[in-house]
């Protein structure tokens, strides 16, 4: 005859040994659920502590279990029982738990399980049902050859899954190559008073404040869209910047300038007369061009 406490350890090596306890229904979604230990239709002894025993699988890394116990007859009370995985589970997609728990009378009791995963989904439901009897001094135990009962403290229980979980790792994306970004450059020039006429912007010579200077995309002369104006500051410059590479156009509108009592005229031999003057700019990958404008007052002698 063995001693209630023998017996009950040796239920927990044979109980805790493969997944042969399986039992209840895992259908659906969610953490899968098995019960290793007790099995069912095990005979337990009231009062003496036993270890239940579960383990869980998801693809999405495990977090802990709900277990409880109800009593199938009798007039025991139900119990129920949360339980985290520590850190040194968490987040596994094969995990095992084991609670230790003490039948508090004899009848026949079910013990349930069920598992939820990191993202806080609930799996099925897997049960068990055992007898407890009062005065249990003996259990039929047929120890398999990888079964070995121990008498003494309470060894350590080595759980081997029946099955080898083959989970298919995620692509990494592939790496998108990002775009060359695209130098940006500026056009900016000068608006004066030409007093010399000589179409080049001479010390002294005054520039022209408050003048309209716009700017086109595209060549001189291929038809005009809406222009993208500026005004010179008090020194006549003016300047476009941000610019992306291509051509542009540049003209001062003639009408635009300071009131004179004859008007004015564009000074160089590239600007015709009493007309708005233009030029053209081919602007490269960030460079930094430049489009000067003089201006000779008409006078009548």
């Amino acid at each position: 005859m063995k001693t209630r406490h023998s017996i009950a350890l040796a239920i927990l090596l044979t109980l805790s040994v493969g997944c042969a306890g399986l039992s209840g229904d895992r259908d659906g979604s969610g953490p899968q659920a098995w019960i290793d230990a007790p099995r069912m239709g095990d005979q337990l002894a009231a009062g003496s502590a036993y270890e239940i025993v579960t383990h869980g699988n998801s693809s999405s890394g495990m977090a802990g279990a709900d277990i409880q116990v109800d009593p199938i007859d009798g007039i025991e009370a139900s119990e129920a029982f949360h339980i985290d995985l520590d850190e040194s589970q968490l987040g596994r997609p094969l995990a095992t738990l084991r609670h230790s728990w003490t039948p508090p009378g004899a009848g026949v009791y079910r013990i349930t399980a069920h598992w939820f995963d990191v993202n806080g989904s609930a799996g099925p439901d897997t049960w068990v049902e055992v007898s407890v009897a009062d005065g249990l001094e003996t259990l039929p135990i047929q120890p398999t050859a990888a079964e070995t009962l121990v008498t003494g403290p309470t060894p350590t229980a080595t759980f081997t899954p029946a099955f080898t979980p083959t989970f298919t790792p995620t692509p990494s994306p592939t790496a998108v190559p990002s775009e060359t970004p695209v130098l940006l450059g500026s056009i900016s020039g000068t608006v004066w008073n030409d007093l010399n006429n000589n179409g080049s912007l001479d010390g002294g010579e005054p520039g022209l404040a408050d003048v309209t200077v716009n700017r086109f995309s595209g060549a001189c002369g291929g038809g005009f869209g809406f222009p993208n104006p500026t005004t010179t500051d008090g020194s006549g410059n003016y300047s476009f910047q941000g610019l992306e590479p291509g051509t542009y156009c540049i003209t001062v509108p003639i009408t635009d300038l300071p009131s004179t009592t004859h008007g004015w005229d564009p000074t160089g031999p590239d600007f015709p007369e009493n007309a708005t003057p233009s030029t053209e700019v081919d602007l490269g990958a960030g460079e930094n061009r430049s489009a000067d404008f003089g201006f000779e007052e008409i006078t009548i002698s």
